[in-house]
């Protein structure tokens, strides 16, 4: 089957329809999960920065502007380490080990950066291996590490965790249930090789534009989807929530007072558009139910949100919805949602009430009759 008639197009019970009202729910949720916020404000934050000793790539210059950021703009804890070529996995275990135990606890964030090359890995693979060196076909060469055997006391440690990799199949660090994640790419896919055009470039460009402004990590890889869609980047960044949290806020760390809630401006022209299959009957009421909706219960100045209902079908209950990128990276996963397209602007065809003809009317006169003048006969 192609993806024009899909097996699941001939499967009429295939999704589980949503109440409007219970979608309703799910984005409300899903704009609480992005806001930025000062309720779970940390007492502390850490950077640890991982690189190869025999990295091939040159990431150490960006890694440091990087950290340089992190402590000069957000006043976080940064810190680097040079993974090395031998006796790797004892040496780094016993660094993430000292260091989560260290700078983990309740009220801390502890963010883990990696640049560097990575073996190729699925969603259901059990092993995915990082290294300093690779070959022309990107098969890792040397000295490497399976991340999932090393990165469990990472993960359990009491606080936040954000993991932020620059690599090769870098989504593939994200696991059920574990921490939030930036990735320069999805699962088996290769990363952009430029460093110009690289994740950590593109990321220092945007936190140097926030300026230590409040912003959540969905928030900021919003930002950093828009860079990679304008300038046509071969690898698209992926954004995987943690399961049940909200996003992380990502802010200047103050002294103990609370800070003032800034809002920060819109990341751009960027939306996504999607389906949502409605279990009731559709009227306009309920549409205008929902737009009034909206507008009391968006928070304002968060990112100029713009959730629109772009069209809504009788029969099928089926409505289409445009979204920030940021929010829909944080909607609820459930059968009634499905991805269309990424778009950059609203319905542009809402004048059009009519059908599309197919082809022209046929001529009244007779068959094969030839065009006569006006006053011929």
């Amino acid at each position: 089957m192609t993806s024009l008639k899909p097996i699941h197009a001939y499967n009429l019970r295939g999704q589980q329809p949503q109440r409007l009202q219970d979608f309703a729910s799910d984005l409300k949720k899903a704009l609480e999960a992005v806001t930025p916020t000062t309720q779970g404000y940390y007492r502390d934050v850490s950077v640890l920065a991982l690189h190869w000793q025999n990295d091939e790539m040159g990431v150490a210059r960006l890694e440091s502007e990087l950290m340089n950021i992190f402590a000069r703009i957000y006043n976080f804890r940064t810190e680097g380490y040079q993974i090395p070529v031998n006796n790797s996995y004892m040496s780094l275990s016993s660094k993430l080990i000292s260091w989560s135990t260290s700078r983990g606890g309740e009220h801390t964030l502890r963010i883990v950066v990696y640049s560097g090359h990575a073996q190729y890995a699925g969603t259901t693979d059990t092993q995915w291996y990082l290294g300093g060196q690779a070959n022309a076909a990107g098969r890792l060469v040397g000295s490497r590490i399976d991340w999932r055997r090393i990165s469990g006391v990472v993960d359990t440690m009491a606080g936040d965790v954000l993991y932020i990799f620059d690599c090769c199949s870098a989504a593939s660090v994200a696991m059920e249930r574990g921490p939030e994640t930036i990735a320069a790419s999805g699962w088996e896919q290769a990363a952009t090789a430029h460093l110009d055009f690289s994740l950590t470039q593109v990321l220092i460009d945007t936190l140097n534009g926030l300026r230590g402004a409040p912003e959540t990590a969905a928030g900021i890889y919003a930002r950093l989807f828009r860079n990679a869609y304008q300038n046509q980047i071969g690898a698209c960044p992926v954004h995987v929530p943690k399961e049940g949290s909200p996003s992380i806020t990502l802010q200047t760390l103050q002294p103990r007072e609370v800070q003032r809630l800034q809002a920060s401006k819109a990341p751009g022209p960027n939306r996504v558009l999607i389906s949502v299959k409605i279990h009731d009957a559709l009227s306009a009421l309920d549409l205008k139910s929902w737009t009034k909706w909206l507008m009391t219960n968006i928070p304002p100045g968060v990112l100029a949100v713009d959730v629109k209902i772009e069209a809504a079908f009788q029969g099928s209950g089926l409505i289409l919805v445009t979204m920030p990128v940021q929010l829909w990276t944080m909607l609820p996963s459930h059968t009634a949602y499905s991805f269309v397209a990424h778009v950059t602007s609203n319905n542009t065809l809402p004048w059009l009430t009519q059908p599309l003809a197919i082809r022209p009317a046929a001529p009244s006169g007779s068959e094969n009759q030839p065009f006569l003048r006006q006053g011929s006969k």
